[in-house]
């Protein structure tokens, strides 16, 4: 079994300073004081990864970021161990793109071997646009299974995933390959590892790819977009008084305003 885990180093928001989120030139803040963890979601994902190596000795794991710098993190990774991980380069200005974000994990995808699984958190910050998963999977013509709280593998190439929507938890049984869009795991921290391990995976290294075409010709029709204009949806409201001077009158006069409503939106 041939498993991706997406992942992204983020600030940890939970050391920014109350006075440090008011915006400074050019509606900029400084926060690089805070340390730099792995975003939540992408957390989750990587443990989920560990455990289906754990049940599954063969699988072969793979972890990917974007611009990760934070090489004791990484280093981490390959002591837990996690047979490859892999660092793209990220271009200008794309930190707030979902689409150029997807475009290049997508052109790492289909460079490598085919995977059984992969696996991202559902959001990343600072953007939290929630879009990457789900434009990987349609430009991988994958099926995606997002908020997912749960997986494990029944058997070769057939797994069961339980995904928590707004009707409640789904089980959801699928076969390979597929993304997933990991949710709010249970228990689902990312282990840390043992002194030995990491003496283990000293000589180890992560790899830095930058042989990628640009953003632009990765995904040529969209890489011309530009944005011309914003506009705020006009929203009006309507208050109606009821003039009935008892709770009976008054009750029959809202029934007649709904029924009037009701007709007036069938036709």
């Amino acid at each position: 079994m041939n498993i991706l885990v997406c992942c992204k180093i983020v600030n940890d928001l939970d050391q920014v300073l109350p006075g440090d989120w008011q915006s400074g030139p050019e509606g900029r803040m400084d926060i690089s004081y805070a340390g730099r963890i792995f975003n939540y979601f992408d957390e989750s994902a990587l443990e989920l990864g560990l455990r289906l190596k754990d049940g599954y000795g063969s699988a072969v794991i793979t972890a990917l970021t974007l611009a990760g710098r934070e090489e004791s993190l990484l280093k981490n990774l390959l002591a837990l161990p996690f047979d490859r991980v892999a660092r793209l380069a990220l271009e200008h200005g794309s930190e707030f793109s979902p689409l150029q974000t997807a475009a290049r994990l997508t052109a790492f995808i289909k460079a490598e071997p085919d995977y059984d699984l992969i696996l991202m958190g559902r959001q990343a910050g600072p953007a939290d646009s929630g879009q990457v998963p789900l434009l990987c999977a349609e430009m991988l013509n994958l099926p995606c299974l997002t908020q997912v709280i749960g997986l494990r593998r029944l058997e070769e190439n057939i797994f069961q995933a339980r995904s928590r929507g707004d009707g409640g938890i789904k089980i959801i049984t699928f076969k390979g390959p597929a993304l997933l869009a990991l949710g709010n795991m249970e228990n689902a921290f990312l282990r840390i590892p043992t002194l030995k391990q990491k003496l283990a995976a000293q000589q180890r290294e992560v790899e830095t790819v930058s042989s990628l075409p640009a953003w632009d010709q990765l995904a040529p029709e969209c890489a011309n977009s530009v944005l011309q204009k914003l506009r705020k949806k006009e929203r009006s409201r309507k208050l109606i008084m009821l003039k009935g001077d008892s709770l009976p009158r008054q009750a029959r006069e809202l029934y007649a305003l709904i029924c009037n409503q009701l007709a007036r939106t069938r036709t």
